[in-house]
């Protein structure tokens, strides 16, 4: 993972990779870092909205994940103006929808 993508707690992160390929796409919370994995490196604690199955065969809302696994979902992911157009469109819509 390069340095600007290091994680955080409370940063989101779309998983990249997982033991049977299941939670590859789902959207987790990063909670914390608990820990060293001799084969997997740096560990994080995080939160999904739905179970996730982890290398030891447990499932639950809240596993740990290798940070390499992990790809930080930025904050704030398109710049303003784009933002802004999309805004746009969607208050156009909405004006549609009205009359």
């Amino acid at each position: 993972m390069s340095s600007n993508q290091q994680l955080e707690p409370g940063d989101l992160a779309i998983v990249i990779k997982s033991v049977d390929n299941a939670a590859i796409g789902k959207i987790v919370t990063c909670i914390q870092i608990d820990g060293t994995h001799s084969k997997y490196g740096t560990i994080w604690l995080v939160e999904s909205a739905t179970p996730i199955a982890t290398e030891y065969g447990g499932v639950g809302n809240r596993v740990h994940m290798a940070q390499d696994w992990l790809r930080k979902i930025p904050k704030d992911p398109l710049p303003d103006e784009e933002d802004d157009i999309i805004l746009d469109n969607v208050k156009d819509k909405q004006l549609d929808l009205v009359e």
